[in-house]
């Protein structure tokens, strides 16, 4: 998921965003405009992958290539098995 998210969403959604993609925790928190941007186990109801599959707009990421089915798929399901962080310490 990392690599995913470090190629596609953290270059506007890092640290210095209103919506940190960078651990867990802050996408819990989530943003102003949608709240959290996953949800444990629900990947049709989490935003980040509405916004990816292009649900909601503007489709993510806004100014780059739309992420493959596969990049979807391996989002949802880590959505699904609860967004474990096992990235080292």
């Amino acid at each position: 998921v990392v690599p995913i998210l470090e190629k596609h969403c953290y270059g506007c959604h890092g640290r210095a965003s209103g919506l940190n993609l960078q651990a867990v925790e802050t996408m819990l928190v989530g943003g102003r405009k949608a709240g959290p941007a996953v949800i444990a186990g629900r990947p049709n109801v989490s935003p980040l992958i509405k916004y990816v599959r292009g649900d909601l707009q503007p489709r993510m990421p806004k100014d780059g290539e739309p992420l493959t089915d596969a990049q979807i798929d391996t989002l949802r399901a880590w959505i699904v098995w609860g967004m474990k962080d096992d990235s080292p310490e």
